[in-house]
């Protein structure tokens, strides 16, 4: 992208160039005319896309050369939308990792084991009033999903809150065989 001096227009490319110049051979290798400049690329800055969005900003003249700028602009204009708009999106990202968290047999059982849980889910396991399909589950799964409902089921005869149970999970995901 191309900057005219003199005048601030932006963006513009070389065909915008040319086209301002209709009697004027290029070479092939465009190469711009006085007071026209390249605007060098510079990376997008960090930011929160859930409170704020990045616009490109007008070029700026920086050590002999024009570079592209960015301004980054609060989306909510008070700080109670602001908070609620990040507590939805905290929740939704939450919710995201917990539908994609899962975990080994071994890794959830290793888990349960270093939590001192173990022998409270066998005994829940070996209960005769736990739900059949819990059991046939716990026994022949090769992989714990979070939102399971075996799991959510377990957690709750274990009276296991939701953070309990996704530290358990983050605990699992760092042990190896």
């Amino acid at each position: 992208m191309y900057i005219d001096t003199t005048t601030g227009d932006y963006p513009l490319t070389a065909d915008d160039i040319k086209a301002r110049f209709p009697n004027t051979s290029f070479p092939s290798l465009f190469v711009a005319p006085d007071g026209y400049a390249e605007v060098m690329q510079t990376p997008m800055p960090q930011w929160n896309p859930a409170i704020e969005r990045v616009i490109e900003g007008a070029p700026e003249l920086f050590e002999g050369a024009w570079r592209r700028t960015w301004i980054i602009e609060k989306i909510y204009p008070d700080t109670n939308a602001e908070a609620a708009a990040l507590a939805a999106h905290e929740a939704k990202a939450l919710q995201d990792w917990r539908d994609q968290t899962t975990c080994s047999t071994f890794q959830a059982k290793a888990a349960l084991h270093n939590a001192g849980l173990l022998d409270a889910v066998t005994a829940l396991i070996n209960d005769p009033t736990t739900d059949p399909l819990v059991v046939l589950a716990w026994n022949n799964v090769t992989e714990f999903r979070r939102t399971s409902a075996m799991i959510v089921s377990l957690a709750a005869k274990l009276n296991l809150s939701d953070t309990q149970l996704d530290d358990l999970f983050t605990a699992a995901a760092k042990i190896t065989a």
